[in-house]
């Protein structure tokens, strides 16, 4: 059976190069629409599957104005994109009721995993209610069956500075069956003799310290698995760099489950791909 592309409004800077993959992607059908032409006409139409509003600065959409819309939505999900320039906006802040909030680097797993229960016709977490919750959103998930590792045994090396981080990492990557080893500098001894499915490195930011981990991986334990990096909002410029060091994905902190487990299987699957070609 043909999946027909889901049908997406996209409202306000959706011109701003942090949103031009959004733009260019095949996976759905993108409606642009100014936010000064935006109308009551667009508003109730029942077919769109999300509505994103792209904002490029702090305090573009005003809260009275994404409530006004919200409601003539309902139930259609918003989503906030948010560009660069929102980086350092405050968590604290009064929030808009029933929009989900993502950052541009977090934008691809994060519709990955929208388009995955779409399909899947399950309750997408952008569609819970508004009094939805973390644990709400846990208890939706069904991680093994959403994601594409129900058949597959993973071992995952982590690299890590401390056992609290390797701890958050193994904890994070369980509930998609991955099997987890923490890979200590100087005190790695191979604990398992099986080849490593996946490197998980976590970082704050990308610098000489994280490349010089990454270098010790590759060159010092030829460990030639594919690598997921984990960053602090990580910038365009770093993006560059880590890919250029053969480093497959890089998932933004804070992360959902959701993040980590659709890059961790587009990592082994582009690495068999590459095999299988």
């Amino acid at each position: 059976m043909t999946i027909q592309a889901p049908k997406v409004l996209l409202t306000g800077d959706y011109w701003h190069a942090d949103f031009q993959a959004l733009i260019a992607s095949s996976a759905c059908v993108t409606t642009l629409i100014p936010t000064e032409k935006l109308s009551d006409e667009h508003l109730a139409d029942p077919t769109f599957d999300l509505v994103i509003l792209a904002a490029s600065r702090r305090e573009q959409f005003s809260h009275e104005w994404v409530e006004s819309i919200r409601g003539k939505l309902s139930p259609t999900p918003i989503v906030a994109l948010l560009g660069t320039w929102c980086e350092g906006e405050q968590r604290s802040g009064e929030p808009w009721p029933a929009v989900q909030r993502v950052y541009w680097h977090q934008w691809r797993g994060r519709f990955d995993f929208f388009l995955r229960q779409l399909e899947s016709d399950e309750v997408c977490d952008w569609q819970l209610p508004p009094t939805a919750n973390q644990a709400d959103k846990l208890m939706n998930l069904s991680a093994k069956d959403t994601y594409g590792f129900s058949d597959r045994r993973l071992i995952v090396g982590v690299s890590a500075v401390s056992d609290n981080h390797y701890q958050m990492v193994a904890d994070a990557s369980h509930p998609f069956g991955a099997e987890t080893y923490w890979i200590q500098r100087q005190q790695w001894d191979g604990s398992t003799d099986e080849q490593l499915s996946l490197v998980i490195v976590d970082a704050d930011t990308w610098n000489h310290e994280v490349q010089a981990r990454v270098l010790w991986l590759r060159n010092d334990l030829k460990i030639d698995s594919p690598i997921v990096l984990l960053l602090n909002f990580p910038r365009q410029s770093d993006l560059s760099a880590v890919h250029a060091m053969g480093i497959t994905e890089v998932v933004s902190k804070p992360f959902q489950l959701s993040d980590l487990a659709l890059a961790a299987e587009r990592a082994v699957d582009s690495t068999e791909a590459s095999f299988a070609g």
